[in-house]
């Protein structure tokens, strides 16, 4: 059984996540149906997803992210994780299968991200630090 403790951090770190994504343009507290939106989605989908998803909508043409390939906007990361959730599917994978995802910090691994919770299928993020035992 949780502790009141244990509720008040789950607060803390939901009121911490919140501010964050409202400072940065992902959640708009002003707007009471794109905020229902997001929750409901971040629910089934994930955040990673949600927030892809959310700027899709809102700002297609934004940066999104920026590697050593250069920038993709929200409209074109959504694009890819779409062909990918769909790919995932294709090879007959299905809403909670488990796969498993060695990548460093990059476009491919926010891909992979929101196309996870585009597909419902679960993440065992692994580290590309790990040693042979531990990917054993």
């Amino acid at each position: 059984m949780a502790s009141i403790r244990d509720h008040l951090q789950t607060l803390t770190d939901t009121v911490g996540a919140v501010r964050v994504l409202q400072r940065s343009g992902a959640l708009d507290l002003t707007k009471p149906r794109e905020l229902a939106t997001a929750v409901k989605r971040s629910k089934t989908l994930g955040a990673p997803a949600t927030i892809v998803l959310y700027g899709a909508e809102v700002h297609p043409d934004a940066p999104a992210l920026t590697d050593e390939r250069g920038t993709l906007t929200f409209g074109e990361l959504n694009d890819n994780a779409k062909a990918l959730a769909n790919e995932l599917l294709a090879i007959g994978l299905t809403p909670g299968s488990v796969i498993g995802v060695l990548a460093r910090d990059h476009r491919g691994l926010l891909t992979v991200l929101a196309a996870a919770g585009l597909a419902g299928v679960r993440l065992a993020m692994m580290n590309t630090g790990f040693g042979k035992a531990q990917f054993a």
